[in-house]
């Protein structure tokens, strides 16, 4: 697709036409006796793990986990006017908001991003592309909805479009995350992407099985690791040494453990396949060779120094798959690549991670407005992993402007080390680090719909590099573009 539909064009030009009429809503709104409007859930991507409250003596109720972490299901009220609802369709006539108080919510989302390779990388011609996806979501709180106490069952579905601007730049980190999903280059495949249960057994255990992203549960952080909301490029969203251990969605299960009773201290064991993909179950695979199984997991610290929030997050990774030197994720942009001999069969590797984020400023910490840093550290072993070293650093916020409490935005910059073993040798001569910067800013128009310009530089795109050189240029890509979210 060389250019995007006109509809689209019509429709962010309109989610600007909106966009000025809200901002002149909000100062009317400001004044005596106007309903302010519903504010939008915290920028936390990922639901953190919960702590099942103590029933009082002699009460007789089941234990919701919504109840107990309202970011698990992240819509509290479908009801109030059209341009302060929290989705588009409202309540249903009622209907939806029942539904929601009995423990079944049925959403669906819709991400369409824009993007141009602006200068720069592989091609600019024909450089502007569109992409996006359609999110389905249906969740069923068993304590609310009488069944059982303290379960949660969820399902995602997914359908792509488009396929945005990932192979203009060449960089080996794709700068349109989104558009990988739910299957790279796979435009129209409609996905049953995670179907799994979530099952508190105690305030110090939960256990969770099925299908699941690992991006949901592991190396998670507040500021970068939604692409729907924050950061589009792959770099800023997770930790790019984790993806030939852990695929997009993969079958398997992991606990949450906590010995404090509390989140204040999460250990997180998981297992699960190596080569799972949305459109596909994983048990064909999940335990058999050359796929393989991996195992891992991380340590969760909330601290608070200074009284504000943060989070440190430890963790690994080891698989016993066998790893051919270039059957690497599809993540990563290596498929265009000519080798010169056939890649060697290593069995079994790991890697080692981390994260944080932290505020150094915060306004209110029950709606998370404020400036907090976030970094990310990455290590596996060069002979099996095209990554051998990676980080990123930045900084994130929530209602920094004026009057614009519920808009969010960052900055960040990440920089991936490539392996030696890959470079030193005739399989992938002059493939160089790369890094990148990324800034976003994430306009509130209504509560259910979310206007980004975005800007990302690349320097050094891995594939661009290393391809014969056309231009001085292919060293360095400007890409321009913005992402419209609407939830329904």
């Amino acid at each position: 697709m060389n250019k995007p539909p006109q509809a689209v064009a019509i429709l962010l030009t309109t989610s600007l036409l909106i966009y000025s009429f809200c901002s002149r809503a909000a100062g009317q709104a400001a004044e005596p006796g106007a309903q302010e409007p519903q504010s939008s859930p915290p920028p936390e991507a990922v639901p953190s793990p919960v702590k099942p409250p103590e029933p009082a003596a002699g009460e007789d109720r089941k234990f919701s986990l919504v109840s107990a972490n309202s970011s698990l299901i992240p819509v509290s009220d479908y009801r109030g006017g059209f341009w302060n609802r929290r989705a588009m369709t409202g309540d249903w006539g009622g209907a939806r908001q029942t539904l929601l108080e009995d423990g079944i919510t049925t959403d669906v989302s819709v991400t369409q991003i824009l993007q141009g390779n602006a200068y720069g990388g592989l091609q600019t011609r024909n450089g502007l592309q569109y992409s996006g996806s359609a999110d389905y979501y249906f969740t069923l709180d068993t304590g609310r909805a009488g069944l059982w106490p303290g379960g949660l069952f969820k399902v995602h579905g997914q359908t792509e479009f488009g396929r945005g601007v990932n192979r203009k730049v060449g960089a080996l980190l794709p700068v349109n995350y989104q558009a990988l999903l739910p299957v790279p280059g796979e435009p129209g495949e409609t996905t049953l992407s995670e179907v799994y249960l979530m099952q508190a057994l105690s305030k110090y255990l939960v256990v969770t099985a099925g299908k699941w992203n690992p991006q949901t549960f592991g190396d998670t952080n507040v500021f970068a690791n939604n692409q729907q909301s924050q950061f589009l490029n792959t770099g800023l969203v997770n930790n790019p040494v984790l993806f030939p251990f852990l695929p997009y969605t993969t079958i398997g299960a992991l606990l949450a453990i906590m010995p404090l009773g509390t989140d204040d201290l999460v250990i997180g064991p998981f297992i699960g396949g190596t080569t799972g993909a949305a459109n596909q179950t994983g048990f064909n695979t999940w335990l058999e060779q050359p796929y393989g199984t991996t195992v891992g997991g991380e340590v969760d610290v909330k601290v608070r120094p200074f009284e504000l929030p943060g989070n440190i997050r430890l963790g690994g990774v080891w698989s016993n798959k066998h790893f051919l030197d270039l059957a690497q994720d599809r993540r990563l942009l290596l498929e265009d690549l000519i080798l010169d001999r056939p890649p060697e069969t290593v069995d079994g590797s790991y890697a080692l991670y981390g994260n944080f984020d932290q505020y150094f400023y915060m306004e209110d910490e029950e709606t998370k407005q404020g400036l907090g840093l976030f970094g990310r550290l990455g290590f596996a072993p060069q002979r099996t992993n095209v990554v051998n070293w990676f980080y990123s650093l930045g900084v994130g916020g929530k209602g920094v402007v004026p009057r614009r409490d519920d808009d969010t935005c960052g900055v960040g910059y990440y920089f991936t080390e490539v392996s030696n073993d890959f470079t030193k040798g005739p399989i992938l001569p002059n493939l160089n680090p790369e890094q990148g910067i990324e800034l976003f800013y994430n306009i509130q128009i209504t509560p259910w719909m979310r206007l980004t310009p975005d800007l990302q530089c690349i320097v050094n795109p891995a594939v661009a590099s290393m391809l014969p050189r056309r231009a001085a240029d292919e060293r360095f890509s400007l890409v321009l573009g913005g992402r419209l979210q609407m939830e329904f």
